[in-house]
């Protein structure tokens, strides 16, 4: 009798580091990317039913993509 094979396992998530403070949590997230903190297959979806539009204008600066 054999026994059951587990599914491969993914790849461990890595833990953020603590920061002394924002601008080298600022700093650290500029230079590294996200995907190594979060596992999607995880995420449920959200619902916001009682959102009302806004009523006050903002703007907002983007830079140029060349």
């Amino acid at each position: 009798m054999t026994k059951p094979t587990k599914a491969p396992q993914k790849a461990a998530l890595n833990a953020a580091p603590k920061f002394a403070n924002e601008q080298a949590e600022r700093a650290y997230w500029e230079s590294q990317d996200s995907a190594a903190h979060l596992d999607w297959s995880q995420a449920q979806r959200l619902s916001l039913p009682k959102l009302k539009p806004s009523t006050q204008t903002s703007s907002l600066r983007l830079p140029l993509c060349r």
